[in-house]
């Protein structure tokens, strides 16, 4: 059905210098003029389209003028100006639950302010990660990426983890971190372009589970830059494995500075040293329990 079609044009004034001008149907001389106009826009090119592909159409070209005025604003577009932030940040962000491995799974309660205290100690890398949103490294992770603005690959959960896969995301992509549970760092292992891939990484972090020390021993003896880090959905990360260069003890993890003091190593016996938490410090919140 022809159609008649209102454009601003990206020229000061329309060829016949009235406020409006209907163009006329496409001729070769119109199209070579659209052609020879190296200012062009897109809008242009788009009428321009239009009007070939659909001569029966009235296109109508206004000076941009007639479609540039000022807005007068008659209220606050602040939509949260009626929030108060002192109550706001106490208040609940999400829920997160344990996985139930020493008993019933525990909702976490995550405040808005426990959130942003999270989320704003990030390693600012371009990163790739395998953990599902719903495993609180995961969920960490991705906002820690939004904070930083920084990009953030997640595997499509549709698709099997498979080495073949991994590779043809990571060698398409230039990532500085990869995040990933011990199981894809075997898949990448398997194979000399795998250890490549993981090579060229500033850091490599497994969670959800052990590495093996086998599986380990070989990223790191092939100059991979491997990390774990151990932690509870019930606290948060506690300790990890950086460590110096030249250090390859990659399965021994180490204690946070700023978390040192709420950590004490209880003597149970021969060589076995459970760790107990103090409480917490209040904008950490993560703590199911206090007990």
């Amino acid at each position: 059905m022809p159609a008649t079609i209102y454009v601003p044009s990206s020229r000061p004034d329309t060829p016949s210098n009235a406020p409006g001008h209907i163009l006329a149907q496409p001729s070769s001389t119109a199209t070579n003029a659209f052609k020879s106009d190296s200012a062009l826009r897109t809008v242009d090119a788009l009428v321009r389209q239009r009007a070939i592909s659909y001569p029966e159409d009235h296109i109508v070209s206004y000076p941009r003028s007639v479609f540039e005025y000022s807005i007068e604003a008659h209220g606050d577009t602040q939509l949260d100006s009626q929030l108060d932030a002192e109550i706001e940040t106490q208040n609940i962000a999400f829920i997160i639950h344990s996985s139930g491995s020493t008993g019933h799974p525990k909702p976490i309660y995550q405040s808005h302010k426990s959130c942003l205290a999270n989320y704003s100690v990030s390693m600012n890398m371009k990163s790739f990660i395998t953990l599902p949103l719903f495993h609180n490294h995961g969920i960490c992770n991705f906002f820690r990426a939004l904070h930083s603005r920084k990009s953030i690959h997640l595997y499509n959960a549709e698709l099997p983890l498979t080495q073949d896969y991994l590779l043809k995301i990571m060698q398409a992509n230039n990532f500085e971190i990869f995040y990933g549970v011990p199981y894809a760092l075997k898949l990448l292992s398997e194979t000399q372009k795998g250890i490549s891939v993981l090579q060229e990484l500033k850091v490599v972090m497994y969670g959800g589970s052990a590495c093996p020390d086998d599986l380990g021993n070989l990223l790191v003896e092939n100059g991979v830059n491997l990390i774990g880090h151990y932690g509870a959905t019930e606290v948060g990360q506690l300790m990890t494995s950086f460590r110096a260069e030249g250090d390859k003890e990659w399965n021994y993890v180490r204690e946070s500075e700023k978390l040192s003091k709420f950590l004490q190593w209880v003597p149970r016996g021969p060589n076995l040293h459970p760790l107990l938490l103090r409480e917490l410090p209040v904008h950490w919140g993560h703590m199911s329990s206090q007990n």
